[in-house]
């Protein structure tokens, strides 16, 4: 199976037209629907860790960082839609993931510390919470932006 993915993967990694360079992730690079003063990285502080804000170069002065590359491939094949399909799904997911990382950053004290058994544990009950959400709850979550 793995050989089946190597050109599209070979064909994503050094095609950068679409990379996303990391940075502090300002408030002027979200929308601002997508904009919450607590997940501000460039003003969050950890009260465990001390770690942060992100502000300016901050990757040259921060040991360690970790890099985590995401690799979406979006197919549409449908004519008169592909191009706007594509590049809207494209759009969404660049937006899930800068929003999940800003998050993933400034709820840094909520996680930091946290043992496997813990984290297992959180992971059972938030399975719950989504499971007992989708038979009863509205639908939610991040909406499109054109």
């Amino acid at each position: 199976m793995a050989g089946v993915w190597a050109p599209v993967l070979i064909r994503a990694v050094t095609d950068t037209s679409n990379l996303v360079a990391p940075s502090s992730r300002g408030e002027t690079e979200i929308g601002s629907s997508d904009y919450k003063e607590d997940e501000d990285p460039s003003t969050f502080v950890s009260k465990k860790t001390g770690r942060g804000p992100l502000k300016g170069d901050w990757m040259k002065t921060c040991k360690p960082v970790m890099c985590a590359y995401k690799l979406v491939t979006v197919e549409f094949k449908w004519f008169g839609l592909q191009n706007r399909v594509e590049a809207f799904i494209q759009k969404t997911e660049r937006r899930i993931f800068l929003n999940f990382h800003r998050q993933v950053f400034c709820w840094m004290d909520r996680w930091h510390g946290m043992t496997m058994a813990d984290i297992r544990k959180l992971e059972e009950q938030t399975k719950k919470e989504l499971d007992e959400q989708r038979k009863k709850g509205t639908v939610r979550g991040t909406k499109g932006e054109e």
